[in-house]
């Protein structure tokens, strides 16, 4: 999170995917306005606030993977609906989803499904435009594992996998 190692990332970013990436001065700048948010930090320190997250967001939280670790506050996971890879994991080991439960500002059946229960077509996920919808993946290894499949099958369709791209 220093201004060198955003640099190169960027650099790296830009040329691997061929694409401008840009570098923000803070998380409340990089997420005014954004309708997919993607976040990977390892802090125990909730970063991401209420006011930051835009009306119609997708949050697809992957860091914080510990009881102790959050990357939002309490009350931005609150103003979400909430998603998750598994609800008994969540409960037990996300300190995104565990310190709002503890402070009262949501319960346990505002995890409203599993991205499963979302695929196999049990539960619609999104239902407004402007419904903020928040992805709580611990990722778990059967995710890992489908990832890693799906991938196998494109390169096997494709000349892809021959090239030095990683």
């Amino acid at each position: 999170r220093t201004l060198e190692h955003a640099v190169e990332y960027r650099d790296w970013a830009s040329t691997w995917l061929g694409t401008p990436v840009e570098i923000m001065a803070d998380p409340a700048g990089a997420l005014d306005g954004a309708d997919l948010i993607c976040t990977t930090m390892a802090t125990k320190e909730a970063v991401v606030q209420a006011d930051w997250l835009s009306t119609g967001a997708h949050v697809n939280a992957v860091g914080g993977s510990f009881a102790d670790a959050r990357e939002f506050t309490s009350e931005a996971v609150a103003r979400t609906t909430i998603f998750v890879d598994s609800r008994e994991s969540a409960l037990a080991e996300s300190g995104d989803l565990r310190n709002p439960l503890q402070e009262g500002l949501i319960q346990p059946t505002d995890l409203v499904a599993e991205l499963g229960e979302v695929l196999l077509g049990k539960h619609p996920g999104r239902t407004s435009d402007s419904e903020i919808t928040f992805f709580k993946s611990l990722g778990l290894a059967v995710e890992d594992i489908m990832s890693g499949l799906y991938v196998a099958q494109v390169l096997d369709r494709s000349s892809a996998g021959t090239g030095d791209r990683p």
